[in-house]
Parts: C-alpha cells; sequence; structure tokens
C-alpha cells in the first residue's frame, strides 16, 4: 500500500497551487544510476524567484513532498553529504538569493572533495503548470573530479639532480546552490614519486569539477 499525502499551499482557493514529490536518485561521471553508501543525508530547498523560501525534509520513503504558488518561477535544490562535519555549507536564510549561499571543501581536510558530495536541481516555471508529474525524478551528481599527473621521461631529459614537485592550479572551493563552481582558487600540491617505469606520478588528488571557462594548469618543479 503506497500513500502520498501532499503538503498543502497557503491559499486553498488559488488554482496556480503546485505539489509534487521529488524523487532524487545517485547517477555516476558516466550518466548512469548508481546507488552510493558514502551518502549519508540529502538535504532539499526550495527558491522562488531566485530567493530562499525553506528546507524540505524527506519522508521516510525517501521522497520530498514541494508545494508551492505556481504562479512564481521554483528551483528545488538538493544536496547529498557524505556527513556533518564534511563540508562547510552556507546555509540558505529566508530571502537569500540562490547565488549567494554555498558549499564549500575544508582546509582542514586538504581543500579535498569528499566521496558522497552529490547536486542536483529541478527547475519550474509557470508555463510547465498543465505537464508537471506528480512525481519527479531528480538526477543528482557526484561534485567529486578525481585527478593524477602522470609525467613521463624527466630523468632521460633533465638529468637524475634534485627533487620534482608538482602544483595543480585553477580549481575553485565552492559550489553555489545554482550549481555554478565559484569561490577562492586552490592550488593542490600532491605528494609525487617515481613507478617502477620512471614515471613521475602524483597522488589522487579529489577536487570540486572545475569552474565554467577555466582550465586546470599543471607546474612542474625541481629544486
Amino acid at each position: 500500500l503506497s500513500v502520498t499525502v501532499m503538503s498543502s499551499c497557503i491559499n486553498e482557493s488559488d488554482g496556480g497551487c503546485v505539489q509534487y514529490a521529488a524523487k532524487p536518485y545517485l547517477v555516476g561521471s558516466d550518466g548512469s544510476e548508481h546507488s552510493d553508501t558514502a551518502v549519508k543525508s540529502i538535504t532539499a530547498y526550495l527558491f522562488s524567484g531566485g530567493k530562499f523560501s525553506h528546507e524540505i525534509k524527506a519522508e521516510s520513503d525517501g521522497r520530498f513532498l514541494v508545494s508551492f504558488d505556481g504562479t512564481n518561477t521554483t528551483t528545488l535544490v538538493m544536496f547529498g553529504y557524505p556527513g556533518n562535519d564534511s563540508l562547510n555549507v552556507n546555509t540558505p536564510k529566508e530571502g537569500d538569493d540562490i547565488s549567494e549561499v554555498s558549499a564549500a571543501v575544508l582546509k582542514t581536510r586538504g581543500n579535498l572533495s569528499p566521496e558522497g558530495f552529490y547536486y542536483g536541481c529541478f527547475n519550474y516555471v509557470p508555463s510547465t503548470l498543465d505537464t508537471i508529474s506528480k512525481e519527479v525524478n531528480i538526477a543528482m551528481h557526484p561534485e567529486r573530479a578525481t585527478m593524477r599527473v602522470v609525467i613521463e621521461n624527466l630523468h632521460s631529459r633533465y638529468g637524475n639532480g634534485g627533487n620534482y614537485s608538482i602544483e595543480l592550479n585553477g580549481l575553485r572551493s565552492e559550489i553555489e546552490f545554482d550549481g555554478t563552481i565559484d569561490g577562492d582558487s586552490i592550488t593542490y600540491t600532491p605528494k609525487t614519486s617515481f613507478d617502477a617505469k620512471d614515471n613521475l606520478c602524483s597522488d589522487v588528488v579529489n577536487t570540486l569539477p572545475t569552474k565554467k571557462g577555466e582550465r586546470v594548469d599543471v607546474e612542474l618543479y625541481r629544486d
């Protein structure tokens, strides 16, 4: 037996009241649906006209029941979190602009994007009033890029003297609630070593995806 109880709009006589059940699901980097035990909780935030309205709690079946005035453009933002202390989440207050609240990586954790960090959203515009489904599936994508640098032929070209190190530049610290990657610029200096083929290899670094229009620069140093 499945029962869905929708939260009601403030004005029951308003013919523009919109209600739907949001059902999040996780997708991998290849776009296919998958599960991830690292995700400990999913939180939903509703923005109306670009301004924060309220947080929505999950039902026992994992869906989020959404109700609002359908004359407004709204965005339902969802974050999947691995734990309360894994990110610095700027929890929005009523009226905050969607572009001014964010979740950021932590300096105390090496500015690394944690496993189990996901983002998804659903945008509603009044023109979709007659076509919106009672249940909306929302894809949540991992906000975690994996980087590893391998450099070949260093010794044959530059010799064996000195110690080599790598810097990664062009990465950012935050994802805003509208999905934009932004925040402070971050430099990563992963540990390096030579493998059996004499290639210089860095440790794996897990970062936020790059900001649109930006790139990652790899700098090599020898002391």
